[in-house]
């Protein structure tokens, strides 16, 4: 038995994972609460247990025998109630209970009022201290990194001072004047000395308003916010090798794409191409109408072809192709839509010819609903968030797998062997001689734990609280390897299931969620940089 606990060994394994260190801070923070709730748990399942016992206890003898889920004792009733508590199957104890003699209306209440507050309440406390764990986690790296800028800043402030002539020009009112001396007035606009510098009295006042506007401290009138300067972020002198700057179609294009109704009339292409793609399962409906079938499968397919076609040919003459920053193949939602227009341009090219890879053509143009989240700023904040996420997630799931490595070899240490039984009467024949004698086939369960590869699938349907209390039962029933079950041989075995699924399920899947709740918020901040409010409303 004392043997068993060697393989916590494997548990070192996580000392080198760096998200390793983020959860064991996340644990010392929230221990102390997990087992105050733990606690809490633990004892509304003992007062539920033995409010059960009172009231259906010996109470499901029914003519095809005893439900495995009955409260004819207390392990059965404690086992009984996590069950409920844990959502799997718990209408069927509803069902059974209600067939006894007990008032329909007061077993109602019975498993409504425990499922409110084991499953609503209890439960979801796990995974509120969690996040709220993870939160205060991720402050205090807010915290250092905000310390680290501040100190940066003030090091950079105290540079800039240096650097700085010693006279300073402040605003009062309606004047300017020098810190120490009037009648000298110097102005730097963000700038080091020498760079940029005017006297403010050899400029006149539509200068120094221009100045002004320019640097932010006055605002613009509306007619010069419309007159935005173009091109701005765009690095490629000549679009395509043809296009300069200066070329009116290219500028005419950099308007188009810029406009208001641009991305908004893109959507609705995006839209209507979906809803046309939808459409193409029911070409039966009009098999008999020639005409129809021209407009839907030949009209409709080039038309929206040629729009998007047109859309990415507007974008890469405005942009650039790619060679240059803020270039069109420079962003990687933009290469998403000029491979699926791309294909669908190989795919309408070679439309007539009947050859395997132009089926695959075909097939990409169901990858033009995805063009949606390309145009949508909102869901590009998420899909990046979701992206950026993906190495911790691969990270928590190395913890989640080591964990149930250890638990598997503990189950293969109790159950390995354990769960084959006669096809006949399993509760009757206890070896395989006994069962071929009698006719039967000796055949051992789909989940068991007779090697690691076995036990960690069977952990993980568990883990999952689908059919778990069909595989506990089993462990139930365990008299030895190689042996035929025995009803109700082994109730300790239920301790098993219930600490698996109270780390498996309820602890380490809630720190799954937690790190990806962490990591989302921190890809999220990252990613809304340089979006305006305008972008994230929408």
């Amino acid at each position: 038995m004392l043997r068993t606990f060697r393989v916590f060994r494997i548990a070192r394994l996580l000392r080198a994972l760096e998200s390793m260190q983020t959860i064991i801070r996340v644990m010392v923070k929230s221990y102390k609460s997990f087992i105050y709730i733990t606690i809490l748990m633990f004892l509304f399942i003992y007062i539920f247990s033995l409010l059960g016992v009172e009231l259906f206890g010996n109470k499901f003898n029914y003519e095809e025998g005893v439900p495995r889920a009955n409260y004819d004792n207390f392990p059965a009733a404690f086992i009984t109630v996590f069950q409920v508590m844990t959502m799997e199957n718990w209408q069927t104890v509803l069902f059974s209970s209600m067939r006894g003699s007990n008032p329909k209306f007061l077993v109602a209440i019975f498993y409504i009022a425990w499922i409110f507050i084991g499953n609503f309440i209890l439960l979801n406390l796990f995974l509120a201290i969690l996040l709220d764990s993870f939160l205060s986690e991720d402050e205090d790296e807010d915290e250092g990194d905000n310390a680290e800028r501040r100190r940066q800043k003030i090091a950079r402030r105290k540079k800039k001072k240096q650097q700085l002539d010693q006279h300073r020009v402040y605003m009062s009112y309606q004047f300017f004047q020098d810190k120490k001396d009037v009648k000298r007035s110097k102005v730097y606009f963000g700038e080091e000395k020498g760079e940029s510098e005017e006297d403010l009295e050899d400029l006149d006042e539509d200068q120094i308003v221009k100045i002004f506007k320019a640097q932010g401290i006055i605002k613009k009138d509306k007619e010069e916010i419309k007159q935005q300067p173009l091109f701005v972020g765009v690095d490629c002198a000549q679009s395509i090798f043809l296009f300069s700057k200066d070329s009116r179609l290219r500028i005419n294009c950099y308007k188009a794409y810029k406009h208001a109704w641009w991305e908004t009339v893109v959507m609705l292409l995006i839209i209507l191409s979906s809803l046309k793609l939808a459409t193409d399962t029911f070409n039966d409906a009009w098999s008999d109408n020639r005409l129809v079938q021209i407009v839907m499968d030949d009209v409709l397919d080039n038309t929206f072809t040629v729009l998007f076609t047109t859309e990415m040919v507007v974008k890469l003459i405005a942009l650039g192709v790619v060679m240059d920053e803020g270039s069109y193949l420079r962003d990687n939602w933009n290469r998403l839509d000029f491979f699926i227009v791309n294909a669908s341009l190989i795919e309408l090219a070679f439309k007539d010819f009947d050859l395997p890879i132009i089926k695959i053509f075909r097939m990409l143009r169901t990858l033009r609903p995805l063009r949606f989240i390309s145009h949508n700023v909102a869901m590009r904040l998420i899909v990046g968030a979701l992206i950026e996420s993906v190495g911790s997630i691969f990270n928590v799931l190395s913890v989640v797998a080591v964990m149930f490595l250890i638990f598997a070899i503990v189950g293969i240490s109790f159950f390995g062997g354990g769960f084959w039984s006669c096809s006949i009467d399993r509760y009757r024949l206890h070896n395989e001689k006994q069962c071929m004698k009698a006719g039967g086939v000796w055949m051992n369960q789909d989940h068991n734990f007779d090697n690691v590869a076995d036990g960690m699938v069977t952990l993980f349907v568990v883990s999952s609280l689908e059919g778990w209390p069909d595989i506990m039962f089993l462990a139930l029933d365990f008299t030895g390897p190689d042996k035929g079950p025995t009803y109700y041989a082994t109730p300790v075995a239920m301790l098993y299931f219930v600490a698996f699924i109270l780390i498996g399920s309820f602890f380490l899947l809630n720190f799954f969620i937690g790190v990806l709740f962490l990591e989302y918020n921190k890809a999220q901040r990252e990613e809304s940089r340089g979006y305006s409010d305008n972008d994230l409303h929408w």
